[in-house]
């Protein structure tokens, strides 16, 4: 089964310094993997118990860019709190559910080096190398505004061809902070790196930030001839 996109909860946004609550995506997610993507004010913390810390990154100027990860158990609260460590302020979360990812273990292969860039209608993300075939790579783009919230248009390459699968925003808080949280997901069929990468935004914001993700698959079962082959070349 490759890693896909099954769904996403509602975009959520407080202004708020301590904390921030987001829904969980709908339908049946046992054994799916969640993802929390958290377009923050700068200096801002964003961790919650039971969730690993992917990325958490200030921008340039007044952004900052928060990545977590959990494997559903059934203990998973919905609405989720997400604490912003007393130094939030305008805040967006999503939460998106990938399937046929890894069932045990971590199942994030490589990050990314995040990219970040002011008043520049590109993201673009550092290249990452997967670390076994078929990983998910998850393009995860944010971008502040004070007038406009801006949406992608578009990511480039084809090693892994990208889809987009959530693109909004939000006027946070109500505080005049235009707040986007997009991202695109490719199966990268070998594992070989992707390169840098961009994705173009509808219109130039105060600041934008980046990341790519590799969640590894799961695992292939072996057919009898092949298990057969597999164990028996150790003897």
């Amino acid at each position: 089964m490759a890693v896909a996109f099954f769904a996403t909860g509602a975009l959520a946004d407080r202004n708020d310094p301590d904390e921030i609550s987001a829904d969980l995506p709908a339908g049946d997610l046992t054994g799916m993997i969640l993802v929390a993507i958290g377009n923050l004010v700068a200096g801002s913390g964003f961790a919650c118990s039971g969730w690993t810390e992917i990325l958490n990154a200030d921008g340039n100027v007044a952004s900052h860019l928060g990545v977590l990860w959990r494997r559903v158990d059934g203990s998973e609260a919905n609405p989720t709190t997400f604490d912003l460590g007393g130094s939030g302020g305008g805040s967006a979360v999503r939460i998106l559910a990938l399937s046929g990812c890894l069932a045990t273990g971590d199942v994030v292969g490589v990050v990314g080096g995040d990219g970040h860039a002011t008043a520049n209608v590109t993201a673009t993300a550092g290249t990452l190398t997967p670390p076994v075939d078929g990983c998910g790579v998850l393009f995860i783009v944010t971008s502040q505004d004070a007038l406009t919230v801006r949406t992608c248009s578009g990511y480039s390459g084809t090693a892994p061809t990208f889809t987009e699968v959530v693109d909004s925003g939000v006027d946070v808080g109500a505080i005049g902070l235009r707040s986007s949280i997009a991202a695109a997901l490719g199966v990268q069929t070998t594992a070989a790196a992707t390169g840098a990468r961009t994705a173009t935004l509808s219109g130039v914001p105060t600041e934008n930030q980046c990341v790519m993700v590799a969640f590894k698959p799961a695992a292939t079962a072996l057919s009898g001839a092949e298990s057969f082959f597999f164990f028996n070349r150790r003897q």
